[in-house]
């Protein structure tokens, strides 16, 4: 499907990636600013489904990114890198998370603390969306990227 999505650069992709990156920042700063004690549960749905769009944007360009940048005989085993990596990125960016929350978990007891936790990790987090839409823009743009040479080859 994310074929469909893209021309032949690519630059739909990226510029999905880059929008969905921006989404989940926007929405983990919102969700920053809103999170406290008394925040009733209805006022964090706009944040929420913000974070959720823009992570489902900028999740499903990844793959067809890397595919469209690699040389084809070298598609099978950059992909599998890249699957590997999210996994990887995806738990220690949980344990760096809990070990933020735990160090930001406020003076105080009980809910305080725990939004004080939370807090400080949906402000990490927001920064670390920005810089992730940062570095594609920088790294990744399909015009910065050189192609693989996709034409038919005559075999003899």
């Amino acid at each position: 499907m994310a074929a469909d999505l893209c021309d032949d650069d690519g630059d739909e992709l990226v510029e999905l990636d880059v929008r969905g990156g921006d989404g989940e920042g926007v929405g983990f700063a919102a969700l920053a600013l809103l999170v406290t004690p008394s925040t009733p549960w209805w006022a964090l749905l706009v944040p929420l489904l913000v974070w959720g769009a823009g992570g489902g944007i900028a999740g499903a360009p990844v793959m067809a990114v890397t595919v469209l940048v690699t040389e084809p005989e070298r598609v099978g085993m950059v992909a599998g890198t890249v699957s590997t990596l999210a996994s990887l990125g995806a738990g220690v960016g949980t344990a760096a998370l809990g070990a933020v929350f735990t160090l930001y978990d406020g003076t105080g007891d009980g809910s305080r603390a725990v939004t004080d936790g939370t807090q400080a990790v949906l402000t990490v987090s927001a920064a670390l969306a920005f810089i992730a839409v940062l570095t594609t823009l920088v790294l990744i743009h399909p015009r910065r990227v050189p192609r693989p040479d996709r034409s038919p080859q005559l075999v003899r």
